[in-house]
């Protein structure tokens, strides 16, 4: 598949980016080892907290209920990869704000790095959609070990594999189709890459939990046996694979990942106004070690 030059350009440009703000020295205190971060769902923001002090580290979000560049609408996830923050904006539903008595879209995943720049996403602010680079309430995202990300679209009942080139290269469910046969998810809520290369997905709305490999087959297996799914991580060199590589370059770890998932994750379901996701950050692992993991796997 040949993609355009423009798109090439920018894709590059994004990694430079990207390099370079993970690169950046952070403050002292942001990125700490231990740190909490919050998905403060529908205080439209994102934050990063101290436990011992509870003070707010970091935060992003300017409380707004219009999808922007400074702003998130009830965002439902993050997590921390490398210096910078995988968020999804999640939208608001109808009623659950005052200012969105008729719901409220966002329908981004973003990479946001410590100043507050957004410097990818996939979907269009405010746009709900299931088109290119389109979203339909994403409710949670996954980094990926070969630069992907897993987008959990509920929706659009499906989860996605999304390159950073926003190509869509691995999907489980039928867009816009809620059902439980083969190949179907419906209001699906969570999506992790497990050890043995499957996706371990909270299909809500069948009120079941399964694990599917790369040819959507529904199973399981033993830790120790290499499922497909990861193959085609090794196989595909995306430019921007070297986004995780840099991160990693240097005299540290490259800083700390999110290991932890909210209540309302490891119950499979969205949470009311209250909502609050939050994770432990622990040392970032080297690309070639086991995949990125939270603690609810």
């Amino acid at each position: 598949m040949k993609f355009p030059m423009k798109r090439i350009f920018f894709a590059s440009l994004v990694a430079a980016v990207l390099s370079c703000s993970v690169a950046a020295s952070a403050g002292e205190y942001y990125n700490r080892k231990g740190n909490i971060l919050i998905a403060d769902q529908f205080n439209n923001r994102v934050l990063e907290v101290d436990p011992a002090t509870n003070e707010i580290i970091w935060s992003f979000g300017d409380g707004s209920s219009t999808a922007g560049p400074t702003s998130v609408v009830a965002p439902n996830d993050i997590q921390r990869v490398g210096k910078l923050n995988l968020v999804a904006g999640t939208g608001a539903p109808a009623g659950s704000e005052p200012n969105c008595p008729n719901g409220c879209p966002d329908n981004r995943v973003m990479l946001i790095d410590e100043s507050g720049e957004i410097v990818w996403q996939y979907g269009q602010a405010g746009v709900t959609g299931s088109g290119f680079n389109e979203l339909n309430t994403p409710v949670q995202n996954t980094y990926l070990p070969n630069g992907d990300i897993l987008i959990t679209d509920q929706g659009n009942a499906r989860v996605i594999e999304v390159t950073p080139l926003l190509q869509i290269v691995w999907q489980q469910g039928m867009t816009g189709i809620a059902g439980s046969q083969f190949n179907q998810l419906n209001n699906p809520n969570s999506a992790e890459l497990l050890a043995n290369g499957d996706i371990l997905i909270a299909d809500e709305g069948n009120n079941r939990v399964i694990e599917v490999d790369s040819h959507h087959r529904i199973g399981n297996r033993h830790p120790t046996q290499r499922a497909s799914f990861r193959q085609p991580f090794g196989e595909r060199k995306h430019a921007d694979y070297r986004w995780q590589q840099q991160s990693h370059s240097g005299g540290d770890s490259g800083g700390p990942n999110c290991v932890g998932v909210s209540d309302e994750h490891a119950a499979g379901k969205r949470g009311g106004a209250a909502t609050v996701a939050s994770c432990a950050l622990e040392e970032w692992p080297h690309p070639d070690q086991q995949p990125i993991r939270r603690s609810g796997d």
